[in-house]
């Protein structure tokens, strides 16, 4: 069962990835740009700084 930190990641995750299709970027970018959210998103829910 997943927990609310891994709920919440899949989900921006999934919303990094829809946007990115429809803007029409490249795969690359795509995943960039998942990833980037979702390590933001789990650094806010963890009380971690946002500078990396």
């Amino acid at each position: 069962m997943k927990n609310f930190y891994d709920w919440i990641k899949e989900f921006v995750r999934d919303q990094g990835e829809f946007i990115a299709q429809q803007s029409g970027w490249l795969e690359l970018e795509r995943s960039s740009y998942a990833k980037l959210i979702a390590q933001t998103i789990s650094h806010v829910l963890n009380g971690g700084s946002l500078l990396v």
